[in-house]
């Protein structure tokens, strides 16, 4: 969750900070989960949201 909605509009969220444990979701499906260090590493992860690294497994 990079920002909650609400009255005032889009706010943005580190969630990072707050979080010993992240999942990552892409297309529906689980992407990753571990730490936010190992999510923040993870090439497929920055594949996904940062178009770096390998190609993102697409939904069959």
């Amino acid at each position: 969750m990079t920002g909650i909605p609400g009255d005032e509009g889009e706010r943005d969220v580190n969630v990072m900070e707050h979080c010993d444990r992240v999942v990552v979701l892409a297309l529906g499906s689980v992407l990753a989960g571990g730490s936010p260090a190992e999510i923040q590493a993870n090439p497929t992860v920055r594949k996904a949201y940062l178009g770096e690294g390998p190609s993102v497994p697409r939904r069959k």
